[in-house]
This record gives C-alpha cells, structure tokens and sequence, in this order.
C-alpha cells in the first residue's frame, strides 16, 4: 500500500479548516520552525503550527495513510518529535483516514480524535472531545461485551446503570466514572447471581475449637489463600501485572480479610469435605445471612467468577476492554477494581462454588487483629477477629457438623455442645443439638 504524501495545496486546506474552528484566537502557520526553550538547542519543522498568545501551541503533521499503522505500535517514533520542543499538543493527520491522532505534553501514546472533538480539546486545554451522550455511551461500553455472553438479564441490568445522575465525567482527565454504589452494582451484575440467605464453610476441628474458645469470627488476610494467585489472577488478566513485592498492594493485602464459604446446597457435602473439611476430619460451619450489615463499605458478599478455563474469563475480558476503549479522547475508569478485583478466580477452583465475605479493614478501625505463621502454607499473616457478640457482623452462627471421619466423633460432638453452653457461640433449645454428626456413613 503506497504512502500517500500531502502536497501543499492539501496542508493550506487543513490549515483554513484549523483556522476557521478556532478563530482569531489562535493563529494557524505553514511550514513553521519551533525551538526547544532549553538554549534553542533543538529546532523541528512541523507541517502546521497553531500559536496562542504567539507561543507554539499545538504542532501537526500531515501523513499519509500507511504510517497510520504503527502509531499505535511504536507512539514514541512519532510524538517524540513534538515532546522534544515542548509543545503542549502533537497532532498526526492521515489524510485518507480523515483521522486525528493526539497527543498530549506527559502522554506516551495517542488518541484519536474526530475533527469536532480535536477542536475542543484545544480550545478547553483538555485533552478531551465532546462528551458522549449516556445513551451512546451505553452503546458504547455494552458493546464491549463478548459475543459469547448473550444474557438478555445481564445486558438488561448493566443498561439500567446507563442513566444522567450514575455518571461522571472529569473534564480535566477524560475519565468516566460511575458513582460509587453505581460501580457497585455494575461488578455485582458481572457476578454469579443467587439469592443467598445461609451459607456454609469447611474448616479444620481445630478452628472449631479455637471459635467456641476465643469466641471469634475468624477473618483470614488474602495472602495465605490456598490458590497461590489469589491476589494477583485478576489484575494479571487485566494486564496490571501482579505487583507482589510493593509496599502498598502487600498492606491492601493484609487489610482485606474473607471468610470463604459456599451455598447451603453444599452443607455436609463429601466432595466439599474432601476438598476442604480436612479430609472428613473436620468441621462445616452454618451461617445465616444477615443481609442489612452488608454495607458495600467494610463488608462485601457475593458469589466467585471462575473463568471458563485456562484462558477463558469471559467477564475479565470484558472489563479489559472498556478499559482500553477511548472515544474522542474519554477512557472509563474504575474506582472500586482494587475491590472488586477479589471475586473473580481462575476456573481451576470452579468446583467450590465459593461464595466469599470480604472486609475491608480500614486504619481507624478497632477490630482486633493479629498475626500468625499460617499452618497450611507456611505464611505469616494477619487475621481479623469479629467478637461473636458483634451486631455489625453481617453472618451469624447457627450450627456446626462434625465430619463423617472425626476420630472420636460422638465424645467431640458431646465435649463441643458443653462448651457451647458455657460460651455461648451456637444457639441451642436443647444442649446437645448445636452440634451435631455428619449424616454421611458410607466414607472411610
């Protein structure tokens, strides 16, 4: 495909198109040399240059449409031109695509911009066009669904969020955001959906032991999660990296706390016991949800996204590409990820169906936390202790199953109501009936 060179007659009808936007304002020049201010030690010719107050401004070059290809390859070939004397703006033209590329003082990359949106974004000094309206920006994000998630719910319930009032828009950033329970709501439609009002979750004998002891919820930090990318999976999907080794993400790490369980369909389940009640040894702990206290502020419960396999995650890929969807110049920006970003896994852990309770321990908060070397996985961690007594705290114990292999199964369950009596952890109308035996015989 030839390049196609702009003559001279082609670069003064974009520059009276330039000037006739912008008006007397701005002055518009063919041809012209720009100086870097350090001693004038660079100088480079750009094919327009658009002054304002008689200072360089803005600079353009008109190219043809082949090279047009690799500005979003290599954007450093082509705006280092303009970086090197300091322009506020570099803008390539192609001609037969009838497409701008901007490029902003700071920026290591382009954008593309119609004609409208480019004159904007230079009389506002923004680097942004127009703002879309929210039913085009509905169109737009919407579409950025895969093609093999065709869920009329699921495209019904994100449609609604697209309404005046849920969106915002920073002039000064081209960012678009949703309201914060608005961005709430847009990650809880992405997830598995489920009316939950009783959970379950599969634990050692031990931690029952130390529950009716110490007479604590116990919240686990994420960094001693058994899945090894458990911090990481999501935002490495996304192409963030993991960013393991940072002091900030290791203390975001060690102030979300979860509590993993799963539906009520899976109480005193043999596959779940196998996998997570200590090979039948342990214990399956019954929670009722209490709905109110879930609060979308400290505590945030909802059912995992698993993937659909190794690399398959059909809703990771499809916030992936609204954040690389730019429109003259807006980008969509997500302000909860750093949340929301801990209900979705890889499909290696599909089968456990987890249903996971996240708190997100701020530094004014006067929950106890403590720190061990985790057992399982040789980890230093911290934990979050929630007094059985707590109001706020958004599950609340109902019973307990001691598993089909406990060794002396019948004198533990006896042993473990007593001390239910005493500490007063488990509700009970009769004594000995908190806790009780696996209905499971036939597993040895």
């Amino acid at each position: 495909m030839s390049i196609i060179i702009p003559d001279t007659e082609d670069i003064e009808k974009l520059q009276k198109r330039f000037s006739e936007a912008l008006g007397d304002e701005y002055q518009v020049e063919m041809y012209t040399e720009v100086s870097s201010s350090f001693f004038f030690s660079k100088k480079n010719v750009f094919d327009l240059v658009i002054f304002r107050n008689n200072i360089p401004f803005v600079g353009i070059e008109y190219k043809g449409f082949a090279r047009s290809i690799h500005i979003g390859l290599k954007p450093e070939w082509f705006y280092s031109k303009f970086q090197e004397v300091n322009l506020r703006y570099g803008i390539y033209y192609f001609g037969k695509e009838n497409q701008f590329y901007l490029w902003t003082k700071g920026e290591y990359r382009f954008q593309v911009f119609d004609f409208a949106s480019i004159i904007n974004a230079i009389k506002q000094d923004v680097p942004v066009g127009e703002r879309l309206c929210v039913d085009e920006l509905a169109v737009e994000i919407l579409g950025c669904l895969p093609d093999s998630i065709d869920e009329v719910e699921l495209h019904n319930n994100l449609d609604k969020l697209f309404v005046e009032g849920n969106i915002i828009f920073n002039d000064s950033t081209g960012d678009i955001e949703f309201k914060r329970n608005i961005e709430d709501s847009f990650f809880k439609a992405l997830l598995p959906q489920m009316n939950v009002s009783k959970v379950c979750r599969y634990t050692s004998l031990n931690n029952l032991f130390l529950l009716l002891e110490g007479r604590h919820h116990c919240l686990c930090s994420l960094t001693c999660m058994n899945d090894i990318g458990e911090t990481s999976y999501a935002d490495n999907w996304l192409g963030y990296g993991a960013y393991a080794e940072t002091y900030t993400t290791i203390k975001d790490n060690n102030n979300s706390y979860i509590l993993s369980c799963c539906a009520s369909n899976k109480i005193d389940d043999l596959t779940m016991w196998r996998l997570y009640g200590q090979n039948a040894m342990g214990t399956c702990l019954v929670y009722d949800v209490k709905e109110e206290f879930i609060d979308n502020d400290s505590f945030f419960f909802a059912p995992i996204s698993y993937g659909q396999s190794e690399n398959k995650h059909e809703e990771l890929d499809f916030i992936r590409k609204i954040l690389r969807w730019k429109k003259n110049g807006w980008k969509f920006k997500f302000n909860r990820w750093h949340i929301w970003k801990h209900f979705f896994k890889s499909y290696l852990f599909k089968d456990e169906q987890e249903i996971r309770l996240l708190y997100i321990r701020s530094e004014k908060s006067d929950i106890e936390r403590k720190w061990i070397m985790d057992s399982s996985n040789s980890i230093a961690s911290s934990l979050c202790l929630f007094e059985i007594g707590n109001s706020n705290f958004p599950l609340s114990l109902s019973s307990a199953i001691i598993g089909p292999k406990c060794p002396q199964q019948a004198s533990n369950i006896a042993q473990f109501n007593y001390m239910n009596v005493q500490q007063e952890v488990f509700p009970f109308k009769r004594w000995n009936k908190a806790i009780t035996a696996s209905k499971i015989n036939d597993y040895r």
